[in-house]
């Protein structure tokens, strides 16, 4: 038996031994592996069916989609959602990195200024300043031309 799965952007094709007498039914689920696919229309000598059912002798091909998950089986509960939100936004503002905080609130390790533009000012700054210390770069009575 020949079916052929349409995952939206391509289609692949898959072959299963099957008797005779087997019957298949638009709705029911088959599974390849991992993948759980729905029969949407079955091609019988012919014709095309989208309801219904037909003898696996009379069937030339089964069409198939992926099964949508089920949400109460793969989406946790809201709360339980923004918890999980709630720790990841945490998480990344301790790392002073990724999702979190509003736009333009201080990062972790910024210091007083806002934002990522001003802890690479402040981060170039500090390297001016440690240039100067050791006699590098202008000296601290030289204006510095942008």
């Amino acid at each position: 038996m020949k079916f052929a799965i349409n995952l939206g952007h391509k289609t692949i094709a898959k072959a299963v031994a099957a008797k005779p007498e087997d019957v298949y039914a638009v709705g029911e689920e088959h599974t390849f592996g991992r993948l759980r696919v729905t029969v949407h229309a079955i091609k019988v000598k012919g014709r095309l069916l989208r309801r219904g059912s037909a003898p696996a002798s009379e069937v030339t091909r089964v069409f198939a989609r992926p099964t949508r998950p089920d949400r109460k089986e793969h989406r946790p509960e809201k709360a339980v959602r923004d918890r999980a939100r709630e720790d990841a936004a945490r998480a990344g503002r301790e790392a002073g990195r990724g999702r979190g905080g509003a736009p333009g609130a201080p990062r972790a390790g910024a210091g007083p200024q806002r934002g990522a533009r001003f802890g690479a000012r402040r981060a170039r700054e500090e390297r001016e300043r440690a240039a100067r210390q050791r006699g590098y770069g202008p000296a601290d009575d030289e204006e510095e031309e942008l």
